[in-house]
């Protein structure tokens, strides 16, 4: 059978009224599969997914419908981020949305407060060819948004299927935008083309921003992920952009010759310069798990043969004292015995503490969040 709802992959659409149905809402009143990751909001658990709005449930897993952002900005006709940020300092959330209108289109950056359902808009970058960007960054006072050159030439376009609407070029740059976050004022930055899923990090240091990301050559990985995790050379590669706002400058390097993805960190140190991340580690015979050091280049691995881990979550110890005080937590299939396990490891020597089998195999996902007993 067909699904009939909005979704990444979904197949074009032919019907003249589509472009309608899309601005306008009128078909769609379904509650969406927001399957990408889950986040908190004003004290609420929300599932969320790359179309607004946000669906929210209780501790218990049981849907209660739709998050009802409180504010004027839209709700409808737009992409968003399902990668909320929340800053460590202030504890407000913050994202952004690709805002599609008949006649104007433009990213917008906001912020929710500690304790509130409202968006807030920072910055509006007005747009003719909107990028496929499905992250974002904080570093410091700056938040780090970057449009590779996978674009939809015509934003209304993806009413008739959404990935289908982009197209890769070779011959465009990736524009680094980089936002501050108190005036909104926008300074763009020009690289050589190159597309990513997930940032690591960012953070300030001696007056200039540092970035890290998953850097991918083009976007051929958009159209593969429906094979993960039995991708063969996909190409992702650490980088870390290097800005100077003073002088206008961007610098590029390749951080390491190891396959990541899907990287974590210690949540308290988002936006901030940070020691570790953690992440999945592409090797020959299944994937494993990686805690990267960017200070010792000396990286700590757990691998079980046949086995393929999903995206490793770092839980603090509630009095920790160092950036690696706590808990890694992983999902584990075992495509032999068709079963899977949490296993829990020592983030600070990688060592494994305990596993927790499943009588099933549990689906490979995305993003998971460990949330405090509310």
């Amino acid at each position: 059978g067909v699904f009939d709802f909005a979704g990444f992959a979904q197949k074009p659409k032919t019907n003249q009224f589509s472009l309608i149905d899309f601005l306008f809402d009128i078909k769609n009143k379904e509650i969406i599969n927001a399957n990408v990751n889950v986040a908190e909001i004003n004290n609420r658990l929300v599932a969320l997914t790359e179309i607004p709005l946000p669906v929210e449930f209780d501790k218990n897993l049981n849907t209660l419908g739709f998050f009802d952002y409180a504010d004027s900005l839209t709700k409808n006709y737009s992409f968003e981020s399902a990668h909320i940020l929340k800053d460590p300092d202030t504890q407000a959330s913050w994202n952004f949305l690709i805002e599609i209108g008949l006649l104007d289109t433009a990213y917008q950056i906001y912020k929710i407060p500690h304790l509130s359902s409202e968006r807030q808009l920072v910055a509006s970058i007005p747009v003719s060819a909107i990028s496929y960007m499905h992250s974002f960054c904080l570093a410091g006072r700056y938040l780090i948004l970057i449009d590779y050159p996978l674009r939809a030439q015509n934003p209304k376009d993806i009413a008739n299927g959404f990935i289908e609407a982009f197209a890769w070029s070779d011959k465009n740059p990736a524009v680094v935008y980089l936002i501050d976050k108190e005036s909104g004022k926008c300074q763009p930055f020009l690289t050589d083309p190159f597309f990513a899923f997930h940032y690591v990090n960012g953070f300030e240091k001696d007056g200039k921003v540092f970035v890290d990301l998953i850097a991918y050559p083009n976007a051929e990985i958009i159209y593969k992920v429906n094979y993960y995790p039995f991708l063969k050379n996909a190409g992702n590669k650490l980088l870390r952009l290097e800005m100077d706002p003073l002088k206008n400058t961007i610098k590029v390097t390749q951080q390491t010759q190891e396959h990541v993805e899907f990287p974590r960190l210690n949540e308290f140190f988002i936006g901030k310069n940070y020691h570790y991340f953690y992440a999945i580690h592409n090797r020959k015979g299944g994937n494993g798990l990686i805690k990267y050091d960017h200070l010792k280049g000396k990286h700590l691995h757990w691998f079980q043969e046949g086995t393929y881990a999903n995206e490793p979550i770092f839980i603090p110890h509630p009095q920790a004292e160092d950036e690696d005080e706590g808990v890694i937590l992983s999902i584990i299939n075992d495509l032999e015995t068709k079963k899977s396990f949490l296993v829990i490891l020592n983030a600070k020597d990688f060592k494994e503490l305990a596993r927790v089998s499943t009588p099933h195999l549990i689906p490979f996902g995305f993003h998971g969040q460990f949330f405090k007993t509310q």
